[in-house]
């Protein structure tokens, strides 16, 4: 199978969202991306058809803009210099609703509720990382929880917005801890979602988790165990209200993603699914997308694609709908697009 054909790009010079992060527009028509020049796109599924939502280039940042957009309203949250702002899908008009302290910054990853009311978003000050919640009609701003690691990955848990997951960051040899969930009277204090080491099959070590995404039909997350890491290395899952379970094995999982009706997972690879070895192995420019049925744990490799040095990597998500999937590409000559395959 060859890497990304002509025919499957959607787009090019735009980059789709992070994979636990929600791209799609509420209509399931058109999926928001970030063009090369700090501006936010609208792209029609249907076509490819690009039109400029937002340009934020006026607010000085390095970093490409990632953003949350809501499930049920037409509204997307993005970070960017210190400032938290709240786009409209429809105008691109955008209104700012925090921003941090002079001691502090703003995480880039934010989320945003299904219905557009609340916006989650993490402050970093140098000892402490502080949880807050931003009521999108007042402005009013909140703090749920303060840790003293690393946080990031913040986002909401579709199915039960109440439940907040983040993570601890760090080297995943290292960080052992690194699924956790905040909810206002079962999780008030920010609990580990797992116990890491008592999963793995290595007693000396714990498992490798990392790229969690808290799914849409149940609280709780699916995350991949890595392929440098012990067995059992793959996908699983990590329900808030059952043990955890390997969803399927795999030596090279990476980023993670389900369907809306939680039947089909999708991940990317740290190298070609089909290559010999695990993890980084072997593992050059490419990946492949494989299509995971959530019951069986079968796995179907839908196409192949490359990456380049973070964060321009697959992040593989599927359409509202569950019939295609979108992820972005590296083309041979070092141009970033979208790609949209069909799911079989």
């Amino acid at each position: 199978m060859s890497i990304a054909p002509d025919e499957d790009l959607l787009v090019m010079d735009v980059y789709a969202a992070y994979p636990h992060s929600n791209g799609f527009a509420p209509d399931g028509r058109a999926v928001v991306g970030d063009a090369t020049r700090a501006a936010l796109h609208l792209v029609d599924l249907p076509s490819g058809a690009s039109s400029e939502l937002i340009d934020l280039g006026y607010l000085a940042d390095e970093e490409i803009l990632w953003f949350d957009v809501a499930l049920r309203a037409p509204l997307l949250v993005t970070a960017r210099a210190g400032h938290l702002l709240l786009v409209s899908l429809d105008n691109g008009e955008s209104r700012l609703l925090h921003r941090a302290a002079k001691d502090a910054s703003l995480d880039h990853l934010v989320a945003i509720t299904p219905d557009g009311t609340v916006v989650a978003a993490i402050e970093h000050r140098r000892d402490e990382h502080r949880l807050l919640l931003i009521d999108t009609r007042t402005g009013r701003t909140t703090e749920q929880l303060r840790v003293p690691w690393l946080a990031n990955h913040v986002q909401f848990s579709l199915a039960d917005p109440d439940w907040i997951g983040l993570s601890h960051e760090g080297p995943a040899d290292r960080v052992t801890d690194r699924l956790h969930a905040f909810h206002p009277h079962r999780a008030p204090h920010g609990d580990d979602l797992t116990d890491q080491r008592a999963l793995s099959a290595d007693g000396s070590c714990a498992l490798q988790l990392g790229h969690e995404r808290w799914m849409f039909h149940r609280a709780g997350a699916i995350a991949v165990a890595y392929g440098e890491g012990p067995d059992p290395r793959g996908l699983w899952e990590f329900p808030v209200d059952r043990p955890p379970r390997l969803i399927s094995a795999g030596p090279r999982d990476w980023h993670c993603n389900i369907s809306r009706d939680g039947s089909r997972a999708v991940v990317d690879t740290t190298g070609r699914a089909t290559r010999p070895g695990r993890g980084w192995s072997r593992a050059g420019d490419e990946s492949s997308i494989v299509v995971i049925d959530m019951a069986t744990g079968e796995r179907t490799v839908i196409g192949h694609t490359r990456f380049s040095t973070h964060p321009f990597h697959p992040h593989p998500a599927f359409t509202p709908d569950g019939t295609q999937i979108v992820h972005n590409h590296i083309t041979a000559d070092g141009r970033r697009g979208i790609v949209l395959r069909e799911v079989p």
